[in-house]
């Protein structure tokens, strides 16, 4: 995987890439259990760790607060 350049004119570009797992509406019990452990996997570095034994840049551990990207 190479990571793109950025690219001004695209503002989607110049940020990390989020991802999500669509969790339907009423399921409140396992999105919290979802965020729980993608929240531990991050503080106990595991997150870091499977993304580096996979070849991917770490930094993406940490893709900074939710947004939606959108036109």
């Amino acid at each position: 995987m190479k990571v793109a350049e950025s690219f001004k004119e695209v503002a989607a570009s110049t940020e990390g890439a989020q991802s999500t797992f669509p969790v339907r509406q009423n399921s409140t019990d396992l999105l919290t259990a979802l965020n729980e452990d993608i929240a531990e996997l991050r503080e106990n570095g595991r997150l870091a760790e499977i993304l580096k034994a996979n070849g991917l840049d770490e930094s993406a551990a940490e893709p900074g607060e939710p947004r939606l990207i959108g036109g």
